[in-house]
């Protein structure tokens, strides 16, 4: 595919050392974004910012590939972060707590543990936050309420794109994700990561603060942010109720509602949380689903 106007003359930027940086980006600046997506409603104070992502999110143009499998990425350092995967390096480890990872980028937010940096600011009230990402879901959650990203299929909509990935798979049965060692493919990486550490009982990710070991990077920052970050960006419009995760008012919700949204498609079960779903999935049609 050709490249759009949207993206010339990006170059993907690399990090260069792990001190801490002024954030560049709008939602770590005082700064009003000057530069908005015509797709969505991404927000930049650079150029280059909202070229790069045009590129990963809009336009399909992945010029990159991995040597090793079929992934291909929008920009290097994109590969640079999947090739992880196949070395299993972790060069960059942390002076305070030993923690280690393949990437110097996840380094530096990792940092922010340990010196309670907190570089991204809400503009319309006074909510900080570690990480770019608990700043975006707080303002949709507690200021705008938009979910842009909708299933074609059925109603479901979320205010993030990956959320939506992972949901169209309920309607396509694709499994991308597959193990190494035998035939077991998953829909998402949690369940292939849960699944390896039959193979290798391996758990790399530990926390420092209270032992707690797991093989899945998504469930370490989960409990990172849930016992010891004391962020709190999610509110229940219905009572005082606070959540580390937008999952955690969702789950909270279901005592307001008594909704049970998700349904297993092979016996009728149903609870009102995609957790529960996914573990009634795994204990009881393990061997139906393969």
């Amino acid at each position: 595919m050709a490249e759009t106007s949207d993206e010339m003359s990006l170059t993907p930027s690399t990090t260069t050392n792990v001190e801490e940086k002024e954030p560049s980006e709008h939602n770590g600046s005082t700064a009003p974004p000057r530069y908005s997506c015509k797709h969505c409603s991404y927000q930049s104070n650079w150029p280059s910012g909202l070229q790069m992502h045009v590129r990963r999110a809009h336009s399909g143009y992945r010029p990159y590939k991995c040597p090793h499998c079929e992934y291909t990425g929008a920009a290097k350092s994109d590969v640079d972060i999947h090739m992880v995967r196949h070395t299993g390096e972790l060069p960059f480890m942390c002076g305070e707590c030993g923690f280690r990872t393949g990437h110097k980028s996840t380094l530096v937010v990792h940092m922010r543990i340990h010196t309670g940096v907190k570089p991204y600011k809400c503009s319309q009230c006074d909510y900080t936050s570690r990480y770019k990402r608990s700043l975006n879901v707080h303002t949709r959650h507690a200021h705008t309420g938009e979910k842009p990203h909708k299933c074609p299929d059925c109603d479901y909509k979320t205010a993030q794109k990956p959320n939506l990935i992972r949901h169209l798979r309920k309607h396509t049965g694709e499994k991308p994700y597959k193990c190494q060692l035998c035939d077991f493919t998953a829909s998402t990486k949690q369940n292939l990561d849960f699944h390896s550490v039959k193979h290798t009982g391996i758990t790399p990710y530990l926390c420092e603060v209270c032992g707690y070991k797991t093989a899945n990077r998504q469930h370490f920052d989960i409990h990172t942010t849930r016992r010891h970050s004391g962020e709190r960006p999610y509110a229940c419009p219905l009572c005082d109720y606070r959540g580390a995760l937008k999952v955690d008012v969702d789950r909270h919700m279901v005592r307001h509602t008594d909704l049970k949204s998700h349904q297993c498609e092979l016996c009728g079960w149903k609870t009102g949380h995609m957790s529960s779903y996914y573990r009634h999935m795994r204990l009881k049609h393990a061997e139906d689903k393969k």
